[in-house]
C-alpha cells in the first residue's frame, strides 16, 4: 500500500470512528505465519489473512533509483513480514477488518560501546535463540559491543532458519564446506564465519562503535558486497568509496550486478542507534518536553498542552518546544 493510500485509508478510519462514536483501536501482535499470513494477539486470538490488509512498511515493493549516468534501475525492496516479528495493527470500525501499520515490539538485544549505544530489535525468536552463541563468539574477537548489529544482520540473512543462519557460506573465513549459498550445514560455524566477515567489514570501514552511524553503514556493505566496495576492484569495475551512501551502494550494483543495494537499510530495520551525538541530544530533548505533557487528555482536534490535545498537535509541541524543529499543527 503506497504512503498516499495509507494515508488516505487512515483518515477514513478516523472519520468512521467519529461517526460511529466509538474509538479506534491499537493492538499488538506477532507474526504466527506468513503463508498464508495470521497475526497472533494473544494464546487465543489469531487474525487470518482475510481480514488483514497490509501497508507498504510491511510488504515487497518496486522503487526507482537515479544512476550516475541520469538513467533508472528498478530495486526491488523485500520488506515483507517474517515469522516471530512483531506488529502494530489498527482495528477498522466493525472489528472485522485490521489494518497492518509497522512492525513494533517483538525480541531486542541491547548493547553498547565507545561510540554510543544500539539495539537490535524485532528479532524473531530464531534469531534470539542464538543470542547466548552469538555472544560467546562475539567475545573471542573483540566484538561484544556489536551483538546487536550481529544479530540484527542474522535477522536480515536467514530470520534465524536454516543451517547457514549468517549466510557466510560464500566467505573469506569459510574453509570447510562449499563456497555456494546455504553452503554451511553447521549453524556455530557459519556463526564463527559471519562475525569474522563483519570484524574484518568493520575494520576496513573505520567504525568507531556501534554508534557510529556512517562507520555501520560502509561495514554493512562491504559484509554484503565484499572488501571492493570500499577497496576498489581488480577489474575495474569499480574504483573503491570511502564513504557510504544509498547512490554509491546502487552505482556499485548497476555496475557488477552483485548483491542488494538496499542492504544497510535492510539491516537498519532491526538495529537502533541511540544517544549518539546530535541525534541522542536531540532525542533527549524531545523526550523531555513529551515527558512534561504526560497526562494529558486525548480530545480530538485538542491543541492546548497539559488540558486537551490530540496525536498531531502533541508531536507538532513537542518538536516547537524542544527546539528540534520549528513544525507548526497547520501549514
Amino acid at each position: 500500500m503506497p504512503a498516499n493510500e495509507l494515508l488516505k485509508t487512515i483518515k477514513q478510519i478516523v472519520k468512521d470512528t467519529v461517526n460511529a462514536g466509538k474509538p479506534a483501536t491499537i493492538l499488538y501482535g506477532t507474526v504466527n505465519a506468513v503463508s498464508p499470513l495470521s497475526i497472533k494477539i494473544d494464546q487465543k486470538t489469531f487474525i487470518p489473512q482475510s481480514q488483514l490488509q497490509l501497508s507498504r512498511n510491511v510488504t515487497d515493493f518496486q522503487i526507482q533509483m537515479d544512476s550516475a549516468d541520469g538513467t533508472k534501475t528498478s530495486v526491488n525492496v523485500y520488506n515483507s513480514l517474517k515469522k516471530d516479528e512483531g506488529v502494530t495493527l489498527l482495528r477498522m470500525p466493525g472489528g472485522q477488518q485490521f489494518l497492518i501499520i509497522d512492525r513494533t515490539g517483538g525480541y531486542s538485544v541491547n548493547g553498547t560501546g565507545v561510540d554510543g549505544s544500539a539495539s537490535a530489535i524485532n528479532l524473531s525468536a530464531a534469531v534470539l535463540a542464538y543470542k547466548s552463541t552469538v555472544e560467546s563468539v562475539a567475545a573471542d574477537y573483540g566484538m561484544t559491543a556489536y551483538v546487536p548489529l550481529i544479530l540484527a544482520v542474522m535477522m536480515q540473512e536467514s530470520g534465524g532458519n536454516g543451517k547457514d543462519p549468517m549466510q557466510s557460506a560464500e566467505g573469506e573465513y569459510n574453509t570447510k564446506y562449499p563456497k555456494v549459498p546455504n553452503g554451511i550445514t553447521d549453524p556455530n560455524y557459519s556463526i564463527q564465519c559471519g562475525i569474522q566477515e563483519l570484524h574484518k567489514a568493520l575494520q576496513i570501514a573505520g567504525c568507531k562503535g556501534p554508534g557510529d552511524q556512517p562507520g555501520i553503514s560502509m561495514a554493512l556493505q562491504i559484509y554484503n558486497y565484499g572488501p571492493a566496495f570500499y577497496l576498489g576492484r581488480a577489474d575495474g569495475k569499480w574504483n573503491g568509496c570511502k564513504t557510504w551512501s544509498q547512490a554509491a551502494a546502487a552505482e556499485y550494483h548497476n555496475a557488477t550486478g552483485e548483491g542488494d543495494p538496499l542492504y544497510v537499510p535492510h539491516v537498519l530495520r532491526y538495529y537502533r542507534i541511540s544517544n549518539t551525538g546530535t541525534v541522542g541530544a536531540n532525542w533527549a530533548k524531545l523526550k523531555a518536553v513529551g515527558d512534561s505533557l504526560l497526562g494529558t487528555p486525548y480530545v480530538l482536534g485538542g491543541n492546548t498542552p497539559h488540558k486537551a490535545m490530540d496525536c498531531s498537535s502533541f508531536v507538532c509541541y513537542v518538536f516547537t518546544h524542544s527546539g528540534v524543529k520549528n513544525m507548526p499543527r497547520c501549514t
